[in-house]
């Protein structure tokens, strides 16, 4: 098949062999996958990553002399059946999945193991237990983005929020676009969002943000204090200055992963009672929730796509994402050249 694979250091196209369906598990041609920040980080930071993985029992399982074919959120449709499957969906249905593949009681992550390509390759091998079918009403980019929809449905459930909570959304990529989402579903009475890219505050309001904020202009607590938190960048110092900046008995939620040692005050935290919950990730029940909510039009993503690509422009896209004018998605098909 072909893909773009990362290998030493760089996204380059190439030839490899398909991947074969094992016991429980059906083989799939990509149709669109989402480039995400995060790919562009293990680019550049894999090595650490692995170490890391290695130590802590982290998803990164990859061996760096190797190709990687990354790409983790994904629509495809099922191409063949491994042993043991029930087949219960045929040839040529659209799906989805939670990037994991489970087999003999290991849990894999999908693009992010050198055996488990992703979807900035051809052809996947995923869990038939994990798929979902996409509905007619939802289109390829669309339904690729049901991951990090996901991850939003995942933070806004784990919060509790309380029917008083005035929420306050730090960093609006696609996981802070993603818990809006999420809380303007719960109908949260009191959303703000504080991002530095005006084309970001700007997309934060068309999705449903009460009031965006320039931190650069104003402090993103000088409106009131929030009583709860959601740290959507994950960069070196921004939980430390939310904690700083957060009023007494806050809930801080990060659902931005900092891939990098980052440092913290913990006095502040301290001295003003604050509930701090990093991340977890996704459960079944966010995932699908994520997708019927995109099936039946209850959250939209379109204004987050941009153009959608073929794999030899994978590298150049991934860089782009680096600055915050450009879309929230680009969105791979690697059935173009």
């Amino acid at each position: 098949m072909q893909a773009a694979i990362m290998e030493a250091g760089r996204i380059r196209v190439a030839e490899l062999a398909d991947p074969e369906p094992g016991p429980g598990e059906v083989l799939v041609r990509t149709r669109a996958c989402g480039l995400c920040a995060s790919d562009l980080h293990v680019l550049h930071h894999g090595e650490q990553l692995v170490q890391w993985s290695r130590h802590a029992g982290g998803p990164f399982d990859m061996d760096l002399s190797r190709p990687v074919v990354l790409g983790h959120e994904y629509c495809a449709e099922v191409v063949d059946h491994g042993p043991r499957t029930e087949r219960r969906l045929r040839t040529g249905t659209r799906v989805t999945s939670a990037p994991v593949v489970i087999r003999d009681g290991r849990v894999g992550a999908v693009g992010l193991c050198n055996d488990l390509p992703g979807g900035f390759g051809e052809y996947m091998r995923l869990s038939e237990d994990l798929l979902l079918e996409v509905p007619d009403a939802l289109d390829d980019a669309r339904a690729a983005l049901t991951e990090p929809v996901s991850v939003g449905m995942y933070y806004v459930r784990a919060a509790r929020l309380r029917h008083d909570d005035v929420v306050l959304v730090v960093g609006c990529g696609a996981i802070g676009l993603a818990v809006l989402a999420a809380l303007r579903r719960e109908k949260v009475r009191r959303i703000l969002v504080s991002d530095f890219s005006e084309e970001r505050r700007q997309l934060a309001l068309a999705n449903g943000a009460h009031s965006v904020i320039d931190p650069a202009a104003q402090a993103p607590m000088a409106d009131g204090p929030p009583s709860v938190i959601f740290e959507c960048v994950g960069m070196p110092g921004v939980l430390d200055e939310v904690m700083r900046q957060a009023a007494h008995g806050a809930r801080i939620m990060v659902a931005g992963w900092c891939l990098q040692t980052d440092h913290v005050f913990t006095p502040v935290a301290h001295t003003k009672g604050l509930i701090v919950q990093f991340g977890g990730g996704p459960a079944p029940e966010d995932f699908e929730t994520a997708h019927r909510a995109l099936g039946e039009g209850e959250i939209e993503v379109s204004s987050w796509l941009g153009a959608q690509i073929g794999l030899s422009e994978v590298a150049d896209a991934l860089e782009a994402m680096r600055d915050p004018a450009n879309p929230i998605r680009t969105v791979v098909d690697p059935r173009q050249s």
